[in-house]
């Protein structure tokens, strides 16, 4: 662990902030060859970075189309995936492409340019590129590259109707997408009228609404997706719910146990985060515009700050976050879950902060983090943090700081904070290992 300037740094700066992206994930994969700096969010792949050395001189050329969340361009009935010059964009509420000399582009127009028709691309647009564009590449079609030029491209016939909403554009299929379960195209404004409201948590990997009488799993409308880096879920209209938000919204509740036609993903997920008596799910309508998102939701009426011998941040995930490391051997003694603090803990034991949603599972004796991660007794762990104090942690609440004082096993009294982040914790080593 790394010490000195750390010692007693307040608890205001244990979190890291998290960045937004766009509404359309690009896959998150590295292989491929060539560099693996990353692409924009959305359905637009693009090149790497900047760097234009030239390029080949065929003719990349068709009509703009999009099915699911790949753009194609299609030429003589074949579809070809796309990458375009960096800088390129996507608007999601209008579903037309920016390109990097300000031009703007739709679904249904024809564009022309140079490039040329690969294979693979990684070593020319880069390894993201390559792999997002594999993975909406046709079976009869290549991956068409426009060099990278912010004038390379140019729009050669307008589509014939306005450029459709996004309530029009091709949306992906039902299911689940990370924590995200959701409805199928297309959308259906019948919905049931009970209300669904509450704060979203993200526990035990589970995406949650809790409620004052309990938490549900929640069924999404068709259309939105997860953003696991932002740790948002993301409506079709671009619309962002981050981890700690109040949502209302309208549809009804049923069985986790009927959840087959969502898929054995969705139906697993819903199955697993289904608590309590009736195991119910709230289930959204599939309207794109059934919920709202209200904002950070008030920490008082259901942040518990503890769970067992778990001491955890409120939400939402997120703030700023300090650098120093923190971690060590996980050790469970009487109530306190704690660090070793130096070798043999010759300088006593350190309680642990926790990002939200972390919880305590008394069976297994593990503790599980936001992301659904366990983390045995005896693992060794590690992350970013800092080291508050014990009794300057009245912001977590009462029964947080009282354990962390109590547990605080130290000549300074000072306890291991991880940064509040979804991903701020690695096992490095588990138990017995």
């Amino acid at each position: 662990m790394i010490k000195g300037e750390y010692r007693g740094a307040s608890l205001g700066t244990l979190a890291v902030i998290l960045g937004a992206v766009g509404v359309w994930a690009v896959i998150e994969t590295t292989g491929g060859d060539g560099d693996d700096e990353a692409a924009p969010a959305g359905p637009v792949i693009t090149h790497a970075d900047d760097t234009f050395d030239g390029g080949p001189s065929a003719i990349v050329a068709g009509e703009i189309e999009i099915n699911g969340t790949c753009l194609h361009l299609v030429d003589g009935g074949v579809r070809h995936a796309v990458v375009w010059p960096f800088g390129t964009t996507w608007d999601a509420q209008t579903a037309t492409i920016g390109l990097p000399n300000g031009d703007v582009v739709a679904i249904g127009d024809s564009v022309s340019g140079g490039g040329g028709y690969f294979d693979s691309v990684g070593h020319y647009a880069g390894g993201r590129a390559h792999d997002a564009a594999s993975a909406c590449r046709t079976d009869e079609g290549q991956i068409a590259v426009f060099n990278n030029h912010p004038d390379e491209v140019e729009r050669v016939e307008s589509a014939e109707s306005p450029a459709p909403t996004t309530t029009e554009v091709a949306l992906p299929p039902g299911g689940l997408d990370g924590v995200v379960i959701r409805h199928a195209p297309p959308f259906d404004t019948g919905s049931d009228g009970a209300e669904i409201a509450g704060t979203i948590i993200l526990e035990r990997g589970c995406l949650l609404v809790a409620a004052a009488y309990g938490s549900f799993p929640i069924v999404w409308p068709a259309g939105t997706t997860w953003d696991a880096e932002a740790a948002a879920v993301v409506l079709a209209s671009g619309e962002r719910i981050a981890i700690g938000d109040g949502i209302r919204g309208a549809g009804g509740y049923g069985s986790a146990d009927g959840m087959a036609t969502f898929g054995s993903d969705a139906a697993e997920a819903a199955s697993r985060c289904a608590e309590g008596e009736y195991r119910e799910v709230a289930m959204l309508g599939n309207d794109p515009d059934v919920v709202e998102g209200l904002g950070p939701a008030p920490v008082d009426g259901g942040h518990v700050a503890t769970d067992g011998p778990v001491i955890r941040y409120p939400p939402p995930l997120g703030g700023d976050g300090t650098s120093a490391e923190v971690g060590g051997v996980l050790v469970l003694r009487g109530d306190c879950l704690q660090f070793e603090y130096g070798p043999d803990a010759e300088a006593g034991y350190l309680p642990i902060i926790w990002p939200a949603g972390t919880t305590w599972d008394a069976d297994s004796q593990q503790v599980v983090l936001p992301t659904g991660l366990r983390a045995d007794i005896g693992a060794t762990l590690d992350g970013g943090g800092g080291y508050p104090y014990a009794d300057r942690l009245a912001s977590l609440g009462e029964d947080a700081q009282a354990l962390a004082e109590a547990c605080a096993d130290n000549e300074w009294g000072e306890v291991a904070a991880f940064n509040n982040f979804l991903d701020a914790i690695e096992i490095v080593e588990p138990a017995g290992g």
